[in-house]
């Protein structure tokens, strides 16, 4: 028994040092979390492990050998760290913590832990509006003007 723990640990420690290239690979705090849509395996790996590149990602399960393009690892990976999370906060009636991002429109924009910001196209709402200067986020900018949040939007574009 020990012996396998001491494989599949080897295994996992093989799969994560492919991922570490990933530049929000320092925010993941449980890589264990991770988890194979096919067979539910945490043996995630990615196949060229110098790229840095979320959208260029190419990986598998060294479980059942399942393969993945960029978009489902990344989908993948934010669901298993930030899922239950998210339904904690949403729970106890906070905001959430996946949203579909602006720039390209998968469920990879995370608004919470060290990283915030699309892990997918590594897009980050960023800036104050234009017009009344409140900080920008996720659940305020405007999806008509990203120089404004949604208040300052509506007030301008309104006709009186």
């Amino acid at each position: 028994m020990l012996a396998e723990r001491a494989f599949f640990n080897k295994q996992k420690a093989d799969c994560d040092a492919t991922l570490q290239s990933l530049p929000w690979w320092d925010s993941i705090e449980d890589s264990s979390a991770f988890s194979c849509t096919e067979c539910s395996s945490s043996l995630l790996f990615q196949a060229d492990a110098s790229n840095a590149e979320p959208t260029l990602i190419a990986s598998g399960c060294k479980a059942c050998a399942a393969e993945f393009s960029a978009e489902e690892t990344v989908t993948m990976i934010v669901e298993s760290v930030f899922a239950v999370d998210e339904f904690e906060r949403v729970k106890d009636g906070g905001e959430q913590t996946i949203y579909d991002c602006p720039e390209c429109a998968y469920p990879t924009y995370v608004q919470a832990g060290m990283y915030v910001g699309c892990y997918y196209c590594q897009y980050v709402i960023e800036g104050e509006c234009a017009r009344c200067f409140t900080d920008l986020n996720i659940n305020n900018q405007s999806v008509n003007n990203p120089s404004l949040c949604d208040y300052c939007d509506h007030v301008t574009s309104r006709d009186d």
